[in-house]
């Protein structure tokens, strides 16, 4: 029987390449989406806020780099002894004294300038001896109307004449219910820093006061805390950075702002001090933060109302800070 032979299939045909140009299309579109999404990441984390820069170096403790002035000197009122004063009740303006010298007539600069804003408040000296300083009414404002109350005079070193140096604008207009202005003055030589807090525009219902920093070499603001009704100023040192601790008007609270290595605001403000766990007077204010070189903090209190009749009552308390645990606490009273 003949063989039969039988043909061989066909081989089945290869599957055909899938064309180079839309390859290439998806590698690109690909390639496009990745890029995109690594632009909205970096946008994203530009918006966000940055840490800012903060000095951990610097010696701890009160910041006092105050200077004497030289015009003083010259004068024969001696560091130490004599006292630069803006309370003198027969006086108004800035008043140059020693009660140690009984020879030594008091002093005010001859041309007037010291007189021209009226009674003053707070005051603070810089690395070269030049005083700022602040107006604040007494027991009226006839000699300090509510709207030059935000202007900051500076008090040359060499020669003692005093000039309009700064203005803080206030938030909003001067009203019946406050005859306050400038209120706190501190001053950081390290970061040429002037920190002055203004209660100008606030009222009974309203808060809108500031807490500014003063470039100290060109007279100009670089940054503000708004919303802030702050009296008594002072910088402090902590292992963390400095620290601006300010003295709250409504409260008897002592808060404090990290300050980065300008010494522009860095953070939000942080609850330190109550003086109602250590004083039964609900009124009580940080009027003044003194700092000492055993690195505690003597806290001059007084009454504050927003009124001009608050009394001339005084509290200083002692605070004492740890390090470790970055806090402080009273330790002691004393009524003057």
């Amino acid at each position: 029987m003949p063989r039969t032979h039988r043909a061989p299939r066909p081989a089945a045909p290869e599957p055909r390449p899938a064309p180079r140009r839309a390859a290439v299309g998806i590698t690109i579109a690909a390639t496009a989406l990745a890029l995109a999404g690594v632009a909205a990441l970096l946008l994203w984390a530009a918006q966000q806020p940055q840490a800012a820069a903060v000095d951990t170096h610097r010696p701890l403790g009160g910041v006092i780099c105050a200077r004497w002035p030289a015009f003083a000197s010259k004068l024969g009122f001696q560091q130490g002894t004599a006292l630069i004063s803006t309370r003198d009740t027969a006086t108004v303006g800035l008043l140059l004294t020693d009660p140690t010298a009984p020879d030594l007539q008091d002093y005010q600069e001859p041309g007037g300038s010291w007189a021209q804003a009226g009674n003053l408040g707070p005051y603070a000296l810089d690395d070269t001896g030049a005083i700022f300083v602040a107006p604040v009414p007494r027991t009226s404002l006839s000699l300090n109307p509510p709207d030059k109350q935000t202007i900051l005079y500076r008090v040359d070193p060499a020669t003692g004449v005093m000039a309009p140096w700064a203005t803080v604008p206030a938030a909003l207009p001067p009203s019946l219910e406050n005859p306050y202005g400038l209120m706190g003055l501190a001053v950081d030589c390290a970061t040429h820093s002037l920190y002055a807090s203004s209660l100008a525009g606030s009222t009974q219902a309203q808060e809108v006061g500031r807490v500014v920093r003063i470039d100290l070499t060109t007279g100009q603001i670089t940054a503000q805390l708004d919303g802030v009704d702050a009296i008594g100023l002072g910088v402090f040192v902590t292992p963390r950075g400095p620290r601006l601790y300010l003295g709250r008007a409504r409260s008897g609270a002592v808060q404090s702002v990290l300050l980065d290595q300008a010494g522009n605001f860095a953070g939000p403000l942080r609850d330190d001090l109550a003086l109602d766990d250590a004083v039964d007077d609900a009124y009580m204010r940080v009027r003044r933060i003194t700092w000492r070189a055993d690195g505690s903090a003597v806290l001059t209190a007084m009454p504050f109302t927003y009124s001009l009749d608050n009394g001339d009552t005084s509290l200083q308390l002692l605070a004492t800070y740890d390090p470790a645990a970055d806090r402080w606490r009273i330790v002691d009273v004393h009524r003057e």
